[in-house]
Formats: C-alpha cells, structure tokens, sequence
C-alpha cells in the first residue's frame, strides 16, 4: 500500500477525524478508532485496501474550496420564549429543523448516546424526535454513516438540512462531489472539540463524588444560570451536580485549550467565508450592542453565508431578527477570526491523566503551566486618580464619570476619585450631602480632601491621573481652580491623561493673555484627547495635538446603567420622557402637545443644578415632575421611557445608548459644539431641533429613529476611543524634561509661531492696507500686542 496516496498522509496534527474518508472508501477499508487521547482517526486495514487514493482526494484537511460570501450578513435571533427555554441559545436551529420536518424533509445532527458516554451523529424524520438533536454537546459526534446516508436520501429527491461543525460540513460537501439543491448545510461555530477520554475520566470523578452512576448532562441548563455554559449531571441515586464555567474543571480544559484535538490548533474553518450555508452560534456580548438583544435567555448569532435560505426566511417568523455588524460579532466571537490554540501545556496533561484522573491533572497542569504570581506589594495603592466632576449635581457629569470609573474597573485598574480641594486650609472637610456625593459614596473610593498646597500627597497614591470628560477646558467653568483641574499638583514623572475632555464651545473663549499658560499647561499631559472635533481645533490654536473621543459614556457595558435603573423603587411605563436643563414658557408648551398628541403622559426631570426652584416654577406643572431622589433613579427614567426629549448633551447620549426614538432641543446657553459633534460623527440631524416650536410644527414625532446606520458608525468611534484609551493606559510615560525645561522648551515654541504671527499682520498691513479697528482685530486674533 502506498501510504504517500491514502489518508495516512494526513498527520494527526491535520487530522479534523471528520470521517469522509471512511465513508467513501469504496473497499471498507478505512473506520474511525479512538486513540490513546481520546481522539477519533482513521484506521486502514491494508488487507483490503485498493490504494485508489479516493479518501486522500476528499479529505478537507488537505483540500476544501470556499464559495461562500467573504462578508456574509450577520443576525441576532430569537426563536420564541417557549423554544429559548429547551435550547442552548436563541433557538434558531428547532426552528429551522421543524420547518423543514414539516415539509417531510431529513435533518441530521448530533445526539448523545442513551448513557450519555458518546456523541454520534444521526438524522430524525419527525418533530417529535428533534429534542435529541437540541443544545450544545462538548464532545466531537461520531459521523458513522451519516455522509453515506445523507447521499441516499438527496439522490432520492428528499430534502435534507444537514448540521455539524465546521469540518464536518466540509466533510460532507467533499464526499457528495457535486452540488445539491436539495441540500442545505449549517455549520455550528465551534470552540475546538475536547477528548473523549478527559471527558470521561471528568465523568468518573464526579460520579466518584455522588457515588453513583450517572444518567444524564446538560451543558446548557438555563434553569440555574441563565444563558451561559454550565453543567448539570443526575445520577442514579437522585443526586445532581450542577456548575457554572468559571468554576468548573471540565469548562477549563475545555476553554483553555487543555483537553482539545490537536488539529482544532490549525483549523481553517474557524474564520470566514464559512463552509455551510449558514452559520449559528451564540451571540456572546450582544448586550454591548443592544441591551435589548439580551434578556439572559439565549440569543443566536446568523450568518447567512449566501442566498440559499432567503426564500426560507421569508416564511418563518422570529422573535427577534435584527441585522447587526459582522464586525461586532466577529469581536465577540474569536472563533470567527482565528482557532483557539493549544495550551503549553497540553501533552503534561495527558501524560498524567491515566495515573491521576480528571481533575487532579487539570489542577496539575494549571499549577505547573500557569504558577500564579508571587505576591507582591503595589507600589502605589491606586492605578489611576480621577479628577473631575463626578460630584457635581448635573446628572450627565455624574454619568460620565460612573462610565469612566466602570471602563477602568471593568479593565482591572484600582480607581481613587480626586476629592475637590478644601478651599483654605481650616476649611471644613465635609462637603454638602447632595445626590451625586450620595451616589458616589456607593459606588467609589474616594480621595481624602486637601488644601490644594497639599494634593501633592497624591502622588504617593497614585500610578496615574486621568482628567476626566466634560465642560474642564472652558477657563470660565473652573476659572480660579485651573491649578487643580489641569493637574499642576502631579508631579512631571506621572502619566497624565486628559479623556474626551471639552472646551464647551467650537472657539477658545479664553483672552489672549491667558492662553501661554493654559497651553502650557496642558503640554504637560503625556495623552490629550477630547469629546468634540472642534476641541482638536481648539488644542491646535494653542500649539497642541489633541485626538477627538467619544464621551466614555459611549464606552462603558451598557449592562452597568442598567443594573443602576434595576436598583431604582420607581415603576412607571408607558411614558414620555423630557430630560431639561433650561426650562423656557416653550418648553411649557412642549410638555403639554407632547401629552396631547401622543396620548401619554410626559414626565419631566429638571437637572439637579442650582437653578432647579426657578425651572420649577417656570414649568409650573407639578405633576408631570418626575421625582428624582437618587441617580439610579435618573437611569430608570432613561432606560423604560417610550420617547425622549432632551436640551441635555448626556441626556441625548443616553437616549442613543438605550436605542430610545428621541428629539434633542439645542441649548445655546451650555454650548453647542458637542451636538454638533454628534451630528456630524451619527449623522443625527433629523433629531435635532432648534427650538421646541420647530419640533411641534414636525410630523416627525410620530415616526421611529432607525438606528441601523447610527449603530454602525457609533461602533467605529468606539473602537477608536477605546483603542486610543487603552494605548493610553498601558503604553509607558516618555521621561518629562523638568519643569523649568519645559517652560522655556514651551515658550520657544509659542515665541516661534508669534513671530511668524507677525510677519503675517506686517505683509497683510504693507499689501492690503487696512483701517485702524481691522488693524487692532487683526492683531487680536494673532496674539500680538
């Protein structure tokens, strides 16, 4: 036998044991064996093999031609509840299988063996069958026959819908040598396929623990934990075992590539184009993309690898078929992109399994490959320190800063918020008890106040300090306490950060006698970022580079805002929403069509700024106030409201973050540049309106905002701010020249472009002779005395 010709060729580190060959072999000569991993492969029998090279030809390891779409469309699905609940995710494939049951179609799949040791494959004629074929098996199905049996039945004309892994449907597409087009494939998005000997000694140590024999698993009971992997195990004696992946040593094999198939190291289907026509999968960290789209209760991703099934689609009904970025599902899903590798320590693994059993050779293997780190003392307690606004009583500064502190705790940092500076030394330690310090007190450690001679004792603290977003480089909001606010107490060796900082307005407001120092100032930040596109313009006026970021509210897991809206007592629905800053005799107004013509109630929430009594009174409509008496409240509000209106920045932000159909009144008074921004950026500008007559006179009210488009472009800006945030984060601090240094370093710079400044006025004034008072404008606006 020439083994140069036959499957043998094909090493076990290619080897996907997907069993074409064995089922095309002509002779018999070729069947699937278990080896001393667990592993199946094929095994000829030379006696009667007829070396025709028949099982090399087909095998997908060695050859498989991709036809499928390159940028296939990408759906969250659900099935109906009643569905969800027996299955392993968002139900698509019962649905799909019942459609084509119901049509006297086959479906082929995988089905555990009735003691639960072996997973095989096999095909069901009947609805009443398919619960075998339901949720996720953690074990590679022994194919059988199943290519040869599919075979027959397209040659009789049936129609088949055929479901496997990856390589599998490979496997199947190869054997068959042509196109049916009464075959329709899916292939399962697969993590790698673990051994049947691990997952049998893991059996056996948990029937150890019961002392009795096992009867049945589930590696998808939602009953306990929800939509996520877990197990549950009965055994004969009544007892049962359940777990969840963090915790149990079967998923850690598993997820860490431990007890895994060589080959799935390699793979080439775990990427795209894919093989089937379509793919499932679950759609892990859909609630970063729509919260709506995860209700704990199993959501599946769809891609539709061509156009096969588009007749089909057309006539079955989901809960839930929202078209999504590839992208985004391709972040979330790492088995999209590229295979899981194997972990180092692999072969330790097996080499002590026989002698030790399941879990002590995890344990073993863990302790060995990932020694945990020896203990040590931080040398400063906290990563960063966060100065900003995070007590002020706007509600959106609160917001923004929760959504940074969420961003860098989600990341792993220790977070101190940076009290505001004790105004003269003998000053009283204690700050006004006002919601935002109430919320704060929960949810932050927060710094000591200091005079301000003393906040360099936070260098001690701190690795780091971050400036946070929000309204800190307009020099009139923090006129007088730029030293603390442009973080003149941190010493030059600390990385300094200013993120999606704003300027409030698209020009510099700020004289011109004022600007060296404010420049100055913020040189001495090693990353300068900020929330609006004309801030980039406004840093590039005074000598600086700056980067344009989303506000972190954008940024931070939408989950976290909605745990905040779930603490809240209130349990209002079915209402409109008005967030206002400013209340006008219009706004009035608005409230009272609004109620009228959407036939709902309006509910009003009046920022928590000072000027709260007179807004009050303005609207003088006490019942349609909304009363907030803590922050989770405000997120309630936002999270179930129909419909939004808004003269608030944040409040907008909010809107868009929780998918609400929303209007944005424009606010002169708090600066426009950031809705102009987000104009720009979303494309939002049917939504924003410059008075509220404008959106009364609208027919616009009574339709809905598609958010395909804004979802889109929203996801690009955020994975350009959090790249520009975390490159920010972890990437070392350049060595700082000393201040004195810096300063002449600096004002060389400015002294240079004043120069060149006025060389412009002198050439403007010898060519283009101009009037006294332009003359003075001029020179105003080149900075020249």
């Amino acid at each position: 036998m020439d083994t140069e010709n036959t499957i043998r060729a094909v090493g076990a580190d290619r080897c996907t044991g997907c069993a074409a060959c064995a089922n095309i072999c002509p002779a018999g000569a070729i069947n699937m064996k278990y080896d001393e991993e667990g592993f199946v492969f094929p095994i000829i029998d030379t006696k009667k093999c007829v070396n025709c090279g028949k099982c090399l030809q087909i095998c997908p390891a060695v050859s498989f031609s991709f036809s499928n779409d390159s940028e296939p469309s990408c759906y969250a699905v659900w099935a109906a509840d009643k569905v969800r609940k027996v299955s392993s995710s968002g139900g698509i494939f019962t649905v799909l299988a019942t459609y084509f049951l119901k049509k006297g179609g086959i479906v082929f799949g995988a089905e555990w063996s009735p003691d639960y040791r072996t997973v095989r494959h096999t095909y069901i004629t009947k609805i009443s069958e398919l619960d075998r074929l339901r949720r996720s098996k953690y074990l590679q199905s022994e194919i059988g026959t199943s290519y040869n049996d599919c075979k027959r039945f397209l040659n009789e004309g049936k129609t088949v819908l055929f479901t496997g892994t990856p390589c599998q449907i490979a496997g199947l597409t190869n054997f068959l040598e042509k196109h049916y087009d009464n075959l329709y494939t899916i292939d399962i998005v697969c993590h790698s396929v673990p051994s049947r000997k691990a997952y049998l000694a893991y059996v056996a140590d948990r029937e150890k623990e019961a002392s009795s024999h096992m009867t049945s698993i589930n590696f998808r009971d939602k009953k306990k934990y929800g939509w996520r992997p877990s197990i549950l195990m009965t055994f004969e004696n009544g007892k049962t075992y359940t777990n969840k992946i963090g915790s149990c040593t079967f998923y850690r094999g598993f997820i860490r590539g431990i007890i895994n198939r060589k080959s799935c190291a390699s793979c080439k289907f775990a990427s795209i184009p894919r093989p089937g026509d379509l793919t499932l999968a679950d759609f892990w960290g859909i609630q970063k993309y729509n919260a709506d789209y995860d209700d704990c209760q199993g959501t599946s991703c769809l891609l539709v690898n061509n156009d096969r099934f588009n007749s089909i689609f057309k006539k079955i009904k989901f809960r839930l078929f929202e078209n999504v970025p590839l992208q985004f599902a391709k972040d979330n899903n790492g088995q999209l992109v590229y295979p899981l590798k194997s972990h180092p320590g692999r072969q330790y693994f097996f080499d002590s399994l026989d002698n030790i059993g399941y879990d002590a050779a995890i344990r073993k293997t863990w302790s060995e490959y990932n020694p945990p780190a020896k203990p040590t003392v931080p040398k400063f307690e906290y990563d960063f320190g966060i100065v900003g606004w995070w007590y002020g009583t706007n509600y959106g500064s609160s917001f923004t800063y929760y959504a940074l502190h969420s961003i860098l705790q989600d990341m792993g940092y220790r977070v101190l918020m940076i009290d505001q500076p004790l105004p003269y030394p003998d000053a009283p330690s204690a700050p006004r008890e006002t919601i935002s310090r109430k919320f704060a007190k929960k949810h932050y450690t927060i710094s000591d106040r200091y005079p301000f001679k003393e906040l360099r004792t936070l260098n001690r603290k701190c690795k780091a300090f971050i400036l946070g977003s929000d309204q800190i480089f307009n020099s009139q909001c923090i006129c007088g306490e730029e030293p603390f606010y442009l973080l003149d107490f941190v010493a030059d060796d600390k990385k300094k950060i200013a993120f999606a900082t704003s300027f409030g307005h698209s020009k510099l407001l700020m004289p011109q006698n004022e600007r060296q120092l404010f420049s100055y100032r913020l040189s001495r930040f090693n990353y300068l970022s900020v929330r609006e596109l004309d801030g980039v313009d406004c840093c590039r006026t005074l000598g600086l580079k700056a980067t344009f970021c989303l506000d972190p509210v954008f940024l931070c897991d939408n989950k976290h805002y909605l745990e905040l809206a779930a603490q809240s007592d209130k349990t209002e629905t079915g209402y409109i929403l008005m967030y206002i800053l400013d209340v006008s005799p219009d706004i009035r107004r608005l409230v009272l069509f609004l109620q009228s013509a959407l036939k709902k109630k309006v509910l009003v929430i009046l920022d928590g700024q000072s000027n709260y009594t007179e807004n009050f009174r303005t609207l003088d409509l006490p019942d349609n106030i909304a009363n907030i008496q803590a922050i989770e409240d405000w997120h309630y509000y936002f999270a179930n409201a129909d419909m939004i209106v808004t003269d608030s920045f944040h409040g907008t932000c909010l809107a868009i973050i929780h998918r609400k159909n929303f209007f944005t009144l424009i606010n002169k008074r708090r600066g426009v540049a950031r809705l102009n921004t987000l104009r720009q950026v979303l494309g939002i500008d049917d939504r924003i309106f410059s008075t509220p007559q404008k959106l009364i006179e609208n027919d616009i009210i009574y339709q809905n905002i598609d958010y395909g488009q804004i979802v889109t472009k929203l996801e690009n800006e955020k994975q350009h701010s959090l790249l520009w945030l975390k490159t920010a984060l972890t990437t070392d601090t350049p060595s700082p020249a000393d201040s004195a240094a810096r300063i002449q370093a600096h004002q060389s710079s400015r002294n240079k472009k004043m120069s060149n400044r006025s060389f412009l006025y002198i050439v403007a004034d010898v060519f283009f002779p101009i009037g006294t008072k332009r003359r003075e404008k001029l020179k105003k606006f080149l900075g020249i005395k």
